[in-house]
């Protein structure tokens, strides 16, 4: 796919190695989906998808899962959430097993996206450099804010957050796994925190216990250091 200046990226997303028991050969398999759920006694699964295509879960799409494949029996939708039917799931304790692990497709299954746009998959973990060639971190994560995304760019310093836009996205070559960027006039970058140090256990000091009422209690001595 040739580089382009349009970069709004597809939403399925997620890269992952080869979850199925006997893949094809050399095979990839992108994430488009989680299991969230179990619904009814059937052994309906309630997944999250992570995918814009509206087929991806239609009936007698194979989906994998666990290292298993499975066939779409029905699917219907609740709000923001997919209720599916796969064939052989047909209980509430089969479904369980099931519960939080990723759906994916095969790569191959993945229509080719439009010219001058990636899935977030393909770009996820990409080294990004400025147009001078200074490096600028990774590409960790895609936010979605409804007009256009915005790529997370960090190293062990500092993060970007770059508007996905033809303006500021130069090239991107996927063979290389590199972006180049223009950066914005006027953006900077903000520092990492660093990782809190973990506070030091102190001793915990007991109270003194006295069975004669008579007696009152002392204070404790102070730990020594």
């Amino acid at each position: 796919m040739s580089p382009s200046r349009s970069s709004k990226p597809p939403k399925e997303q997620t890269a992952a190695s080869t979850p199925d028991a006997k893949p094809a050969a050399l095979d990839a398999y992108v994430q488009v989906g989680v299991v969230v759920g179990t619904h009814s006694h059937d052994g309906r699964l309630r997944i999250l998808p992570q995918t814009a295509n509206p087929q991806r879960f239609r009936p007698r799409a194979a989906i994998h899962i666990k290292g298993q494949r499975f066939v779409v029996a029905r699917v219907q939708t609740q709000q923001h959430i997919l209720l599916v039917k796969l064939n052989g799931i047909d209980s509430p304790e089969a479904g369980a097993e099931l519960v939080r692990e990723p759906v994916f497709v095969p790569e191959r299954a993945v229509p080719k996206p439009p010219e001058g746009t990636y899935y977030h998959y393909q770009i996820i973990d990409m080294d990004v450099v400025a147009e001078s060639g200074e490096p600028l971190g990774r590409l960790v994560e895609v936010l979605e804010t409804g007009a256009n995304d915005v790529f997370v760019v960090r190293d062990e310093r500092q993060e970007w957050l770059l508007p996905a836009i033809g303006d500021v996205v130069v090239e991107v070559d996927l063979a290389a796994r590199r972006m180049r960027v223009a950066i914005p006039q006027g953006l900077e970058p903000r520092p990492v925190a660093a990782p809190k140090p973990a506070r030091p256990l102190r001793p915990r000091r007991r109270r003194s216990h006295h069975r004669d009422a008579g007696q009152a209690p002392q204070a404790p001595a102070p730990p020594q250091a």
